[in-house]
């Protein structure tokens, strides 16, 4: 049984940088949201115990950001949106745009 849930995100429009620590199969990761304003994007780095997970991804609708990475989780970690051709603006996560993490179990 597949078990999701959505990882926390700030969107006030002000703020560019924030982090959230959310326990991922068992253990701590921290996960580190930057808004990119010359790409209009925001970038996201995930760690657990200081091994990056991945480092500066952008976050891209539809697109499983653990896909390609060597010390990923078990899970999917997916922004799910209005529209699947776009990137979620400074003011869309939370919002328009979630952050899923589906857990295979």
């Amino acid at each position: 049984m597949i078990t999701q849930w959505e990882i926390p995100t700030v969107n006030d429009g002000e703020t560019y940088a924030f982090s959230e620590t959310v326990e991922l199969d068992g253990s701590p990761c921290e996960f580190d949201f930057v808004w990119n304003s010359r790409a209009e994007v925001w970038t996201l780095s995930v760690s657990r115990d200081g091994v990056p997970i991945i480092q500066g991804a952008a976050v891209v609708l539809g697109v499983d950001l653990f896909e390609r990475a060597p010390n990923r989780p078990r899970g999917a970690l997916v922004c799910l949106g209005v529209s699947m051709h776009e990137t979620p603006g400074l003011t869309d996560l939370g919002r328009g745009a979630r952050l899923i993490y589906a857990d295979p179990g």
